[in-house]
């Protein structure tokens, strides 16, 4: 038996993934990409859940921070006689006929009965105009909520940027109660 030799000059076989050409193959770049995907979708859902956790620290803070403020002016009123309580800038805090604040509004007669958007909006600015957030360029926290009157009793500040009524916390003027919401878990101050 003879061989045939053939006129096909046999070069050096390249290994598996080796470049040749000094290129990658397409099935190489499939890889590399579909790799990078899985990361960057991986990663997303983990940062996404990081957001979501810190929109409901930011609540649950606000929330902590204006039942404390409320409770404290509560407590004051009694101590201080007039229809007022000052605070820090000139600010003066009217309360209503159970002693809950209900207005920092010079020239109103704050009441259960008649509780206003520019009432809540006012307790709002006045008790926290100067709280901003750590960082230079952060929002005050007046500009991270939103004042809604949600009935003639109920001062609701919600999170902005978010789904309407998704992170926020009430304020019941009658009782001084405060309420948080999220989408994790209610809670009550």
């Amino acid at each position: 038996m003879t061989y045939r030799r053939t006129s096909r000059a046999a070069g050096p076989v390249a290994p598996f993934g080796a470049a040749r050409e000094g290129g990658f193959s397409l099935f190489e770049l499939t890889v590399v990409i579909i790799v990078i995907g899985l990361l960057v979708y991986t990663a997303a859902h983990i940062f996404a859940g990081r957001i979501e956790q810190s929109q409901a620290t930011v609540v649950n803070f606000q929330a902590n921070t204006f039942a404390r403020t409320v409770g404290n002016l509560h407590a004051a009123r009694s101590a201080i006689p007039g229809p007022y309580v000052p605070v820090d800038g000139g600010v003066h805090v009217y309360f209503n006929e159970n002693g809950w604040p209900a207005s920092t509004l010079d020239g109103q007669s704050p009441s259960l009965r008649n509780q206003t958007q520019a009432e809540c909006e006012s307790l709002w600015m006045n008790l926290f105009s100067k709280a901003t957030q750590s960082g230079e360029n952060s929002k005050k926290s007046s500009e991270l909520f939103k004042v809604v009157l949600k009935d003639r009793y109920t001062c609701r500040y919600e999170l902005t940027g978010k789904t309407e009524g998704s992170y926020y916390f009430d304020y019941d003027v009658r009782t001084g109660k405060v309420q948080w919401q999220t989408p994790e878990q209610p809670g009550s101050l």
